[in-house]
Order: C-alpha cells, then structure tokens, then sequence
C-alpha cells in the first residue's frame, strides 16, 4: 500500500526523533500530545501509546503542572529553549527528570525527557541555585541581557521582556539594534566597541521618557590554556535612573538659588552699608556747602563753584538710592501704583532712551489691579530692562513688547523664579518686556544681575542689579526665558494690593514761640552728620548738645531734661538705636519734640512710630535749606 506524503513525512520525522537518547513529546501549545517517541535505548520504561493523543494535564499532577507552567510560557513568549528538573511517577514509577523544552513553531513544542536518577542531587543543585538566580534577577533593579557577537539575544530577564511586551519583540528572532532608536545607536556603539575589547564600561542614555545607566560587561572566555580570554557575549545590564536624576537636577538648582540667594543678600548688604555710608559723607558735603553758600556774598563767583558741589552730590545721591535699590532697601515713597498708567507714561521716555531703530509695543491688559510701590524705583526698573531688550539688538532694526496682565502663582512657579525665597502663593500683577534680538547665552544668564556684569563693550553698571534690589524690596520676582539668536523675555511680578494702606503724612505740630528756642540735644553716630547739624542748629540760633551715640544721648536727657526744646535723632546707632532712645526719653517726657532722621523711607517711619507723637522726619540725606525748612514748617524759627 502506497504511503501517502503526509505519512512518509511523519514516519520520517519519528525515525529521526528515535536517534536521541531521550524519551520525546511532541505537543501543541494547548498541552495536547501530538505523540511520544521513545528511543530503543530509553531509561524511561513507558508505553508510548499510552499517552498519545492526551493532554499533560491527564498525565502530570497539578503541583508538577504549576512547577513546569513558568519555564513553559517562557519558552512561547521568548522562543527561546527552557531546562527544568522534576520528580515524577510514570506507570508507577519514580522518575527524577531532565526536560529541556524547544519551540518547533508557534502552535507546537518538543519536550526532551531523560531519566537522570544518578545525577539528581547535582541536577536538583543546579535547579534549586537556578532557582536562587531566578529570584536575584526578579528582584534585581536593573534589566538584563546577554547578546552574542551577532546582538543576537542570548538571554532576557522578565522585566524586559514586560517592557517591550506592548511592540510585540520576539526575542528570539530579534536583535540589540531593533529595540534601540537610531541616537541610541549612536550613543552605544563606541562603548559597545570597547566591551568586545574585554573592558566593562557604563553610561548614560535615554530611551522613550526615560533616562538609563547601562553596564556593559564582557563574558570572557579561553579557547585554551595557552590564549588569552577573550569576550564570547556581552551582559547588559540597564537600570532606570530616571527619578534619581530628576531629584539631582532639583538639587543642584535648589543649590543654584541658594547660592545666587546668598550672593544677594551678601552683596546687598555690602551695598546697603556702603549706601548708607555715602549718605552720611554727602550730608557732611551738602550741609557745608549750604552753610558756606549763606555766608558767601551772592555776587561772589564762589557761588559758581558751590552749585557744581550741589550738582555733584545730586549725581552721587541717585548713585546711592541705585545701591540701596540693589540691597532691597530704595523703597523711598510708596504709593498704589497702576503699571498700564505708568507704562503710558513712560512711553516717550523709553523711545528717548533707545535707537530709532527700535519699536516699542504695548499690550495692556484691561481692569488692572493695583500695587503699592515706590514709582520711581518701578520706572527705573521698567527702563532699565526696556533699554537693555533695545540694546540686544546692537544698532540693528527691532521691536521691544511691553506687555501687563494678573496671574495666580503657586508656589512651584515661585520657586523657580527669582529671588526664590521671598515670595508667596497669590495674585500678582506682572510686566513681560519681551525682544527678538540675540538672546543671553546660558553660561551668562545667572551672571546678568551681577553688579557691572555686562556682555557689551560699554554701559556696564548697576542696571540689571538695581532692577532685582527692586524686585526684592517690593517682594516681587522675575522670570527670564532667553535663547541665543531668539530673543530675551523678562516677566517682572508685583504681588497685587491685598488691603488698602492709607499714609497719614501729619506729623505733629511743634508750638510756635517767638522767643529763639535754646538746647537742642543732636544724637548721632556719624561724625560727618553731628558736626553739619550743629553747625546749621548755631546757624539757625541753637545750641546744639551733641550725643555720639543712644546710651550718651538718654543721659544728657535726663541732665538737661528741663533746659531741652526738641531733639534730633538718628534712627540706626550701635550701643543704643534710635527707636529705644525714643522710648526712654517718652518715659521722662511724653511731650519734648523728636525730629527723626534715617536713610530709610519717610513712610516706613510713619507706620513705625504711627501714634508715638513724632514731631518731624528728615531722610538723609539732607540740605541746610531741607532742615531750616522743616523748622519754619514746625513754627520753631521764623521765615526770612
């Protein structure tokens, strides 16, 4: 009888299976036994058709089923061969079992059987350190790999295989290269080079969102006793890193704010004192040169010179409230500031200031709300940034964008800001003054408020820096986004105004008397200051007590507490401040005139002693014709 080729194609593939040393399943994915072959030599003494045509789970007990059930889907998943060791009883007998389980195509398997009694403590070893590895792996942080010469995969773990499970990768066709993206290539094939040279290296790469350090670790081999090992595979080895350097990228910014934080605040107080020493010299040059100009005959050339002095000192004060601008400390006069009107009229003083080349954009927005600022100090700042958007663009065509609107902050867009500890959640009215010109390059970004950095030839100075003094006196932020070649945006934020402050400007009024007023008790510190302000009260008909610091000025208080008509006291003094004399001398006498005097602003010092009883305030610093002014004003000398 003629065979037909299905047969002979089968009677073909048993004889084959036959030669092994193995008892051999053949069966579909489902667990169907396809058939069993049993070599003539086989350990294994069963009958075949006994368990042809049958499903393993009729044969296997469950609790063997589940012990194979992982190597098995491994094996469907990977494609790739699985080894196991097991006991079983087969028609009654114990039998310890070597199962290497082979893919033939996607609907069947072959399972290879042996009967390895005599090496069953070795095998039941190496499957119980197998095992342990298996575990490890699982357990283990990173992804592994291990691919041939040809990146064919010689082995993957579970969780990468989990990770590739949504492209389908069938790791047993597959290669290094289909899992990669053309720029991860090119990252990984220098340190792919020197592996294959026996080296073990490691980096960093990126793939989809997230960011991986790979090991890349050689399997060295010897062909023999006499060559040296060379590599035969490659482990890979990858783990997610992502996270950690998302946290060492905060904190390395963290850091960055803290030191440009604590670099301010250095140099703002070193502004600050210095500003406030400069105060105290220019009250020495101004109260002179007031007092030598009402001496001086007004025919006298002198005159001439005397006003260059007043025009000098003019300069050096507005160099001076830069310096206190920059320490956060220039807030002179506050008032409830709409910046769409302040804008407008500034405009044409802004096209003063830049090329003709440029254009100037506005886009207010509607129904601003209010701040409370010092306007000057806010027109500055809105000048000094409007001209350096202008100069980004070196004598070239452009336009400069002034926009205004209210936004809500929360505290993650704070903290990226700058200065980032100062500012709270709310409501702020912002200015983005915005250019196209060439952009501030990344290295010089956190340079730029520096004082007299600069990346132009000339104009260094205090502009950018005074403009984050201004900032941080008014307890706003900035924001600058910048690009070389496309242009710098600077979004300046004021906190809107919260409650309504009302100033009372009224100081108390001093008694007229006509007679000429005696004593007058002068407590300062500076040298300078003490000797112009006599020098001006003897002027004026006084006669000064000069104090050189808080503790000497209460005590002459209280010698001369009868003979005192008013005193003059500066607010900041070591050994005693002026707001503790203050104190002591209302205890004596609730109702002797204090004239106050301070480089800080006039309404800081109202809201401080608001209901104290203040007679007067003079900000330093101050003119002959500033304090015989405020005497006429305070009826205690008469006018000329």
């Amino acid at each position: 009888m003629n065979q037909t080729p299905k047969c002979k194609e089968n009677n073909s593939k048993t004889s084959f299976l036959s030669s092994f040393p193995d008892l051999i399943l053949e069966f579909e994915k489902s667990g169907y036994l396809l058939r069993v072959v049993k070599p003539a030599n086989s350990q294994i003494n069963i009958k075949p058709h006994k368990y042809t045509q049958k499903n393993l789970k009729e044969i296997l007990p469950k609790p063997i089923l589940s012990e194979l059930k992982p190597y098995y889907e491994k094996t469907l998943v990977t494609g790739q061969a699985s080894f196991c060791h097991f006991d079983a009883k087969l028609e009654g007998k114990a039998f310890s079992l070597e199962m290497g389980l082979s893919l033939t195509s996607k609907d069947t398997l072959l399972a290879f059987l042996k009967n390895s009694k005599k090496q069953s403590n070795r095998i039941k070893n190496l499957y119980h350190t197998q095992k342990k590895l298996s575990i490890i792996t699982a357990k283990s942080p990173h992804h592994i790999m291990q691919v041939d010469k040809n990146y064919n995969f010689l082995y993957v773990d579970d969780k990468t295989i989990s990770l590739f499970e949504k492209c389908k990768i069938n790791f047993s066709t597959a290669s290094l290269q289909e899992l990669l993206y053309p720029e991860e290539l090119n990252t990984i094939e220098k340190h792919l080079e020197e592996a294959w040279m026996g080296k073990e290296t490691n980096f960093k790469t990126c793939h989809k969102d997230k960011i991986y350090q790979i090991n890349l670790v050689p399997a060295l081999c010897k062909q023999s006793e006499n060559t040296p090992a060379t590599p035969s595979s490659l482990f890979i080895f990858a783990s997610d890193i992502t996270q950690q350097e998302h946290f060492q990228k905060n904190e390395i910014n963290f850091l960055k704010q803290l030191q440009f934080t604590q670099k301010m605040e250095s140099l703002g107080s070193l502004s600050g004192g210095i500003a406030h020493k400069f105060n105290n010299l220019l009250m020495g040059i101004l109260g002179n040169t007031g007092l030598a100009e009402s001496e001086i005959s007004p025919d006298s050339t002198a005159h001439l010179y005397i006003s260059d002095i007043k025009k000098a000192s003019k300069e050096l004060i507005d160099l001076t409230k830069q310096l206190l601008a920059y320490s956060g400390q220039g807030k002179f006069k506050e008032e409830n500031i709409n910046l769409n009107t302040l804008i407008s009229d500034i405009e044409k003083l802004i096209y003063a200031l830049v090329s003709q080349n440029i254009i100037i954009r506005l886009n207010l927005a509607k129904n601003m709300k209010l701040i409370r600022g010092d306007l000057s100090q806010i027109q500055q700042l809105l000048l000094n940034i409007a001209q350096n958007a202008a100069e980004s663009y070196q004598n070239k065509n452009g336009s400069v964008t002034i926009s205004t609107g209210i936004m809500y902050c929360d505290q993650n867009y704070l903290d990226k800001t700058l200065p980032p500890s100062k500012t709270k959640p709310g409501e702020y009215a912002f200015v983005e003054i915005s250019d196209s010109g060439n952009g501030i390059d990344r290295e010089d970004l956190h340079k730029i408020f520096d004082p007299f950095f600069s990346t132009k030839f000339v104009g260094r100075g205090l502009g950018l820096a005074a403009v984050m003094g201004i900032i941080k006196g008014h307890e706003g932020s900035i924001n600058i986004y910048s690009e070389p070649e496309e242009g710098t945006t600077f979004k300046v934020l004021f906190p809107v105004i919260r409650e309504q402050v009302e100033c009372n400007n009224n100081f108390n009024k001093l008694s007229n008397n006509n007679n000429k007023l005696c004593n007058v008790l002068v407590i300062d510190d500076e040298p300078w200051v003490r000797r112009v302000v006599a020098r001006i009260l003897k002027k004026l008909g006084f006669n000064p007590i000069v104090c050189k610091n808080g503790e000497e000025g209460v005590q002459n208080f209280l010698k001369h507490k009868n003979q005192i008509s008013f005193i003059f006291l500066d607010l900041t003094m070591p050994v005693m401040g002026g707001t503790e004399v203050f104190r002591e001398i209302r205890k004596v006498n609730p109702k002797v005139p204090v004239i106050l005097s301070s480089g800080y602003n006039e309404e800081e010092i109202i809201q401080k002693f608001s209901g104290k009883g203040l007679a007067g305030f003079l900000q330093k610093p101050f003119s002959f014709e500033s304090l015989k002014q405020l005497l006429i004003d305070k009826g205690l000398i008469k006018e000329e």
